[in-house]
Formats: C-alpha cells, structure tokens, sequence
C-alpha cells in the first residue's frame, strides 16, 4: 500500500477533490468559462393538458343546465307540481327546439296533397298524372312502371307518419266490418 500522502496534486485539482469549485462531480470548471446563470422563466406556471379543459367546461356547462333547471322549477312551481311529467315534456321539447342537432328532410308537399285526395277515396290512376313529375311526357310504358311503385309508397308513409284521422276512421270500419262477418 501506499501512502496516500507521498504524492502531491495540484492545488486547482486539490481544491476541486475537496469540494470547492464545481460540487465535486464532473469536470473542473475553467477560469475562461464560468458557470451560467440560467435566465428565469419568462411564463410561470404550466398550461393544463386539453383533456382537463374539456373536462372541466363539461362539468361546467352541467353545473350551469342544472341551475337554469333549477331556477324553471321554482318560476313555473304551479305546473311543475301540478304535472311534473307535463312540465319535463315542455322542458325537453323546448331544450330539443333550442340545440337541435341537424334539420330533417323537407318533406315534399305534393305527396301530402297526394295524401289527402288519397284518404278522400282517389284511385292510385287518377293519382299518378297529377303528383308524378313528367309522368304523363313519358313515352314508353317501362318508365312509368319505375315511377309508379314508388309513388304510393311514399304517400302511404306520408298518411302512416301523420296518422290521419280519416284514414284512422276508415281503417276501425274495415277492421270492425271484417270482424263482424265470420
């Protein structure tokens, strides 16, 4: 073994082992290149990450339709008392009328008037020239024949959908006479 004190280093490095100068770990520092001073940071803080946002604008927005409910129930107690499932339906009508999503389809007013002159008893024949574009300008009988079937599958959706009150009467008579008759 030898002895740790028969050599010498240099001062510089002496001190450095010592812990003066850099901490102790790592390369000396030079005298021609100090230590830095880091600059602060000009924006403290950390930006939220996105999810966190949308979380919090969600429950936000709940927290702000709960009160708005809230404040409906104690204006129109009354009704609310009265007929909750009344007032509920008015509320969600209105709430569906305010955010709708997307408009429908507009329906075609022709297969309406269609529809009506139908439940007045038309024949399907009579139906066709009238509410059938260029219907009577086709020559050959094939295209009529793809314009027709069509045709009264939309008007009878029309009458299923709008559940006409004649028709309604005239299906409970149908019904009615064939179970009269064994």
């Amino acid at each position: 073994m030898r002895n740790a004190g028969s050599k010498q280093l240099p001062a510089p490095l002496q001190d450095w082992l010592n812990g003066g100068g850099g901490g102790g770990i790592g390369k000396p520092p030079a005298a021609s290149n100090p230590p830095v001073e880091r600059p602060a940071r000009q924006h403290q803080g950390t930006v939220p990450a996105k999810h966190e946002r949308k979380r919090d604008l969600r429950r936000a927005l709940s927290r702000a339709a709960m009160a708005l409910a809230r404040q409906l129930t104690r204006e129109f107690r009354t009704l609310y008392e009265a007929d909750p499932k009344a007032f509920r339906s008015v509320a969600q009508q209105a709430q569906a009328r305010v955010f709708r999503l997307k408009p429908g389809p507009k329906a075609d007013p022709k297969i309406a008037q269609a529809a009506h002159e139908r439940v007045g008893g038309a024949a399907w024949q009579t139906l066709y020239p009238k509410y059938i574009d260029y219907y009577t300008d086709t020559k050959s009988e094939s295209t009529r024949e793809y314009a027709e079937p069509g045709f009264p599958r939309k008007v009878n959706a029309h009458l299923q959908r709008h559940r006409h009150p004649r028709l309604r009467r005239q299906l409970l008579r149908a019904t009615a006479v064939g179970k009269s008759t064994p």
